[in-house]
């Protein structure tokens, strides 16, 4: 059976709490973990100093081989994380650092739920920077 946009967030999650790499994350929908793997309680703030992640789960449509309408769709999508710091506290080598960890969380290949897998190494990139925060996003492909 094809698993639910909703098994593959949890999966997805689960690998990042499972890491263990001690920020404070943003999830969607407003909940918020301290480095940690407390949840904190009334919402995300940035912190003043150190790092943070932030997340976005990003299902696209899925991909549809079969000829019969009742056929299964294939699931496919991004995961991000957002690796996030101040520019007066952090230069880019430690947040550079922290998106190669989270990275390495999802290789190639790593069975999420059912068949879906990470489908490609996980990309970085640089984030536009802002006044208070620059960061780089740690984007994770999946399909199944």
């Amino acid at each position: 059976m094809t698993p639910t946009n909703t098994e593959i967030y949890i999966a997805l999650s689960q690998i990042l709490d499972a890491g263990a790499l001690g920020y404070p994350v943003s999830k969607p929908g407003g909940v918020a973990f301290n480095g940690d793997g407390t949840r904190m309680q009334g919402g995300f703030t940035p912190p003043d100093e150190g790092i943070w992640l932030e997340v976005e789960f990003q299902p696209n449509s899925g991909i549809d081989n079969g000829l019969a309408a009742d056929d299964d769709v294939i699931p496919n999508g991004s995961f991000t994380i957002m690796v996030m710091a101040r520019p007066s506290v952090y230069g880019i080598f430690p947040v550079s650092s922290a998106a190669g960890d989270v990275a390495a969380l999802y290789p190639k290949n790593k069975t999420l739920s059912g068949l879906v897998r990470v489908s490609r190494s996980p990309q970085l990139i640089n984030l536009p920077k802002q006044s208070d925060r620059f960061g780089i996003m740690v984007s994770v492909p999946y399909s199944g």
